[in-house]
């Protein structure tokens, strides 16, 4: 995407398409190695990240320029990200990790998130839990508009809580569903072993055991030592 009238272009994917096609693929061999027990989700970039990316980080611009077009490029890549994520669930999928960008006060006012980008999380969203037990609402970032984007639909809900409002304990008078997270994925790679088993009891007090799963508020480092991730599990564990 060059210029904002390219977003005309855009027309929904099949999930048949290559990306979309050798993902399915990867799941049927997952399945045949690990049968029907082990639960198996994919993470799915939101609309927002995937156009931005398109468009070389400059889709906030595009959409001031020609509103009209970035409309309907997004709405294409709402339903070719709806789309698959049911002919995932259709191949043996769980559910999806659904990667929310964007709805940082940091990007854009709160009601231009909520205009624009809301709608289309939603439609990828409510697909999804038509098909899947198991669908995880990331929120990414920090400075988040919790606010409005933590009643998405989805089976659990996990963002930064080391890192960003809302602390476990405050979203636990805002959202009533299963909530992830405790963990802080930007020194996990750093701590010892009790430390990080220290971290993690200390999140399982404050979020209570029921309708938490402790987690990471997102990837942690490929370095991370295997003894840090075996602590978290000690910790609930014991």
């Amino acid at each position: 995407i060059d210029n904002p009238e390219d977003w005309r272009k855009l027309r929904p994917l099949s999930p048949e398409s290559e990306n979309f096609a050798a993902r399915l693929e990867t799941l049927r061999i997952l399945r045949q190695n690990l049968g029907l027990d082990m639960p198996v989700i994919d993470a799915v970039a939101n609309p927002f990240s995937a156009a931005n990316r398109l468009c070389g980080n400059r889709l906030l611009m595009h959409l001031d320029a020609n509103p009209a077009a970035v409309r309907h490029g997004l709405s294409a890549i709402a339903i070719s990200l709806a789309d698959y994520a049911s002919a995932w669930m259709d191949a043996g999928g769980d559910g999806i990790f659904y990667i929310l960008d964007g709805a940082q006060l940091s990007r854009m006012p709160e009601g231009e998130y909520a205009d624009v980008f809301l709608p289309l999380d939603r439609i990828v969203m409510q697909t999804a839990m038509e098909k899947g037990t198991f669908n995880v609402l990331h929120l990414h970032g920090a400075g988040l508009m919790f606010d409005i984007v933590h009643n998405l639909p989805a089976h659990v809900l996990n963002w930064s809580s080391r890192l960003t409002y809302p602390s476990l304990a405050e979203a636990r008078g805002i959202h009533t569903g299963c909530i992830a997270g405790g963990i802080d994925e930007t020194t996990i790679d750093k701590k010892s072993p009790v430390d990080v088993f220290d971290e993690a009891r200390r999140a399982i007090a404050e979020a209570g055991a029921n309708s938490f799963i402790l987690a990471p508020g997102c990837a942690v480092p490929a370095n991370t030592p295997k003894d840090n991730l075996l602590a978290i599990r000690s910790a609930v564990e014991g």
